[in-house]
């Protein structure tokens, strides 16, 4: 659901903007992707195209880019307590671009919507342990039309979310760094913002959804909400992922399949038909 933009054009002052809403001294929006082992990386065969060095600029071919959206969220996961502690969540993203994505590329900001500095940020964190760093170098690229899963488990009747999913596509954003819950009591309203760090530095926001208690709202209009209850995933119709296309709550539905003590269908396409 795009409220800011899907252009590319965003990066440098979307950064400034949120660093300043949502981060304190010395805070980064991302890190930098220059180390990422499975970016993007232009390559050239000799035999046809002659050495790097002799080619004019023009030549040189750029990657296909990304474009990130979000297409389905559990917030109230099932047993959770909105004043404490979450026992399991997950945020479903789907790569609809042209070019491979890195999910350690990835930063959502999670806003609170009345109270311009409160917010947090989730995010594949840098591995330190040999078993985090395992976990880390072996998330994979999201290729075009693949979906990727953050989850956050805590609770064993959580994990059943991503255990149809291949390796690598999904991470548990709060195994290691204990990172931010979805909050979900009555009258709190937040937006969760979907940002990209490109290898130059840049960084783009592509999507963004925005909730109220139990109700998925319109980020950009008037358009009617769409309640959920605990235990309930909210996932966009498959015909409505798009970054405007996905604004309309009334596109989005419970999913019918289940998945553990989940109504959902992570890592995967959803029909509301």
């Amino acid at each position: 659901m795009s409220n800011l933009s899907s252009s590319l054009e965003l990066s440098t002052q979307c950064g400034a903007v949120l660093a300043l809403l949502l981060c304190t001294s010395g805070c980064v929006l991302a890190e930098s992707a220059s180390d990422f082992p499975f970016r993007p990386v232009l390559t050239f065969d000799d035999r046809d195209t002659g050495p790097l060095d002799d080619m004019p600029l023009a030549d040189v071919p750029i990657p296909d880019p990304p474009l990130l959206i979000f297409t389905e969220v559990l917030i109230d996961s099932p047993g959770s307590d909105p004043g404490l502690t979450e026992r399991g969540e997950y945020v479903e993203i789907k790569n609809i671009g042209k070019g491979p994505a890195d999910p350690r590329a990835i930063t959502m900001f999670l806003r609170d919507l009345d109270n311009p500095l409160g917010g947090a940020r989730i995010r594949v964190q840098d591995g330190f342990g040999d078993e985090e760093k395992a976990i880390v170098n072996g998330l994979q690229a999201i290729q075009p039309g693949e979906y990727f899963v953050f989850v956050r488990y805590e609770d064993p009747s959580v994990a059943a979310i991503t255990a149809g999913l291949a390796p690598g596509y999904s991470y548990d954003f709060g195994r290691y760094a204990s990172g931010p819950t979805l909050p979900h009591q009555q009258g709190v309203r937040r937006q969760l913002d979907l940002g990209y760090s490109f290898a130059d530095g840049e960084t783009a926001i592509f999507d963004g959804i925005r909730w109220e208690g139990h109700e998925l709202l319109d980020p950009v209009g008037d358009g009617a909400a769409r309640s959920f209850f605990e235990g309930e995933a909210i996932a966009v119709d498959q015909a409505f992922e798009g970054p405007d296309a996905n604004n309309d709550p009334q596109r989005w539905c419970i999913p019918d399949e289940e998945v553990g003590a989940v109504n959902g269908t992570p890592g995967g396409a959803t029909s509301c038909g």
